[in-house]
C-alpha cells in the first residue's frame, strides 16, 4: 500500500514538473517572440532616422547646387525662382530637424548636432550676405563669397557625417543586443524543452515499469491460484494434507 501510494505520488509529481517545464517552454517562447517585435521596431526607427539624417545632408547638397545655379543665371526671375528654392530647402531642413528632436536622438546625437547646428548657422549667415550681394548686384563680391560659402558647407557635411556614423554605430549595437539576446533566449527555451522531455521519459519509463511489474505479479497469482485449486481437488488425500501441501 504504502509503495503504491509513493508510485501515485511519484506519477503525479512527474506530470505536474513537465507542466511546469511545458509553462515555463510556452512563456519563454512568447516574450522571444515579443521582445524580437520591440527590438525590430526599435531598430525600424534607427533605421528612419539614418534616412532623416541623410536626407539633411542631401538638402545641403542641393541648396549648393542651387546658389551655383543662382551665380550662373543672369536672369533675375530665374535667379529668384532659385532663392525660392533654397528657401523651400530651408523649411524641409527645418521640419527633419523638429522630427528627429521630437522621435530619434539621443544624448550623444544632440550633443553632435550642436556642432553640426554651428556650422549651418554660419553657412546660412553666409548665404544671406550672397543674397543680399546680388539683390543689389554686386555679383563680384558675391562670387568672392562663395569660396567661404563652401568652405563652410564642406564642415557642415563633415558634421553631418559624423552624426551619420553615430547613428549607423547604435543601429549596429542594437542589432548586436538583439542577436545576443535571442540567441540566449532560444538556449534557455531549449533547455526547458529538453528537461520537459527528459522528466516525460522517466515519467513514462517509470509507468511501463509500473506495468510490467503489475502483469507479471497477477500472472503469478494465476498461477498460485491454479495450484490451489488443483491441490483441493485432489483426491484420497485428508485435510491435514492439503493445508500442508498449500503451506508448501
Amino acid at each position: 500500500m504504502k509503495r503504491d501510494r509513493r508510485s501515485t505520488k511519484l506519477l503525479l509529481s512527474g506530470f505536474g514538473l513537465i507542466g511546469i517545464f511545458f509553462i515555463i517552454f510556452a512563456s519563454g517562447w512568447i516574450y522571444t517572440l515579443y521582445d524580437s517585435q520591440y527590438r525590430l521596431r526599435a531598430l525600424l526607427e534607427e533605421k528612419e532616422e539614418e534616412a532623416l539624417v541623410n536626407e539633411i545632408k542631401n538638402l545641403s547638397l542641393k541648396r549648393n547646387m542651387a546658389i551655383l545655379r543662382m551665380v550662373i543665371k543672369k536672369d533675375e526671375f530665374e535667379r529668384e525662382d532659385e532663392h525660392m528654392y533654397i528657401r523651400s530647402l530651408g523649411s524641409d531642413f527645418l521640419k527633419i530637424r523638429e522630427t528627429l528632436f521630437a522621435r530619434y536622438f539621443n544624448k550623444d546625437e544632440i550633443q553632435q548636432w550642436e556642432n553640426v547646428a554651428k556650422s549651418v548657422g554660419k553657412s546660412a549667415e553666409l548665404q544671406y550676405k550672397l543674397f543680399d550681394l546680388f539683390a543689389e548686384n554686386k555679383e563680384e563680391q558675391a562670387i568672392l563669397l562663395l569660396d567661404t560659402l563652401f568652405q563652410t558647407q564642406k564642415h557642415s557635411a563633415e558634421e553631418l557625417n559624423k552624426l551619420t556614423k553615430l547613428v549607423s554605430k547604435e543601429i549596429t549595437e542594437k542589432l548586436t543586443k538583439a542577436r545576443n539576446a535571442n540567441e540566449l533566449y532560444i538556449y534557455i527555451v531549449g533547455i526547458v524543452f529538453m528537461l520537459a522531455i527528459i522528466s516525460g521519459f522517466l515519467v513514462i519509463r517509470h509507468v511501463v515499469s509500473k506495468m510490467k511489474l503489475s502483469e507479471k505479479t497477477l500472472i503469478d497469482y494465476g498461477y498460485k491460484i491454479r495450484e490451489l485449486y488443483n491441490i483441493s481437488s485432489e483426491s484420497g488425500v485428508n485435510d491435514s494434507e492439503q493445508i500442508l501441501h498449500m503451506l508448501i
